[in-house]
């Protein structure tokens, strides 16, 4: 039983590697799914922008033999012009309309179609990993938007200490002495919220400390941390404490009294965001759907092109 597997070995061998990109490829889909509700602002905007310029070029397409050919080489030249990696083109398969160009009779359009499949294609094969001057330009990019962002909203900084060499200290939270009972997992969670709700000066402190405790208390019913999920507790908690950081509304709906606690521990990622990103994802997921119902009829083309919309040579 310790000999190999030879029929196995010969079937490895011969497999083409495009087989094997796409078994990676699949095995990272969730990675990728995650990577992209992560990605810095200026790709989601390179995603959205591409999505566009498809639609653009698919209405030209349906236009039949009336197209207008100056209007979709510019189209096809912006493309060119466009950062676009392997995950933008497995996110828009823009591979699939631009590929319908390439046997026009217009010469420009169809030899600047080809140029972008080839250059695709080769993207494509080569795993996605994009050129050193595009990765350092890139860098920069998500670098300066990630700079603009931290001086847009700058941390809150401590006074400094009168006294050289010591750190330092941030104003103490005031504690509810109902959390000292409570283990210590718990009373960080506590004291994480409760400097969320500080941020409104507004509120009454012992009211904010009422309102945390409730919160607190409702998530210990459901998750049972010290006991049974700790890791759905602490989960839950981080994501309340991102989202009410950011969603000045939601606090105030909570402190108001409009959002009771058992809402708040039942809402979603999505729920809870604010209305501005809800409306940037529910924008990015539409446009996503409309590109994947103009690329249907390519289901049946090759693995690696189908990950990529590309089509052809």
């Amino acid at each position: 039983s310790n000999q190999p597997d030879l029929s196995a070995t010969l079937l490895l061998d011969c497999m083409h590697p495009s087989v094997f990109e796409l078994v990676a490829a699949k095995r990272n889909e969730k990675k990728n799914r995650i990577l992209y509700m992560r990605m810095a602002k200026p790709q989601l905007e390179v995603v959205k922008d591409i999505l566009q310029l498809k639609n653009s070029l698919s209405s030209e397409l349906q236009k039949g033999d009336g197209f207008d050919s100056a209007r979709t080489l510019d189209i096809l030249q912006q493309l060119d012009k466009q950062p676009i990696d392997l995950f933008v083109l497995s996110k828009t398969l823009v591979g699939t309309i631009v590929s319908k160009f390439k046997n026009d009779d217009n010469n420009d359009v169809s030899s600047t179609s080809k140029s972008l499949v080839r250059k695709w294609k080769k993207l494509a094969k080569a795993g996605g990993v994009p050129s050193s001057s595009t990765a350092i330009n890139t860098s920069k990019e998500v670098g300066k938007s990630l700079t603009a962002q931290r001086i847009k909203h700058p941390p809150s900084v401590a006074p400094a200490s009168s006294s050289p060499g010591l750190k330092p200290q941030a104003p103490a939270v005031p504690i509810n002495p109902e959390w000292s009972k409570y283990p210590t997992l718990r009373q960080n969670i506590c004291k994480k919220l409760m400097e969320v709700f500080l941020l409104d000066t507004k509120n009454p402190v012992d009211e904010v400390s009422n309102l945390v405790t409730k919160i607190e208390l409702e998530m210990d019913s459901k998750f049972q941390p010290m006991m049974r999920d700790r890791q759905g507790y602490t989960s839950k908690a981080r994501q309340l404490n991102f989202n009410l950081k950011k969603n000045v509304a939601l606090r105030g709906n909570l402190t108001d009294g409009n959002v009771t606690v058992q809402e708040l521990i039942k809402m979603t990622p999505q729920q809870l965001a604010t209305s501005e990103k809800r409306e940037e994802q529910e924008s990015i997921a539409k446009a996503m759907e409309e590109s994947r119902r103009l690329d249907w009829d390519t289901a049946n083309e090759s693995k690696i092109n189908e990950m990529c919309g590309i089509k052809g040579d």
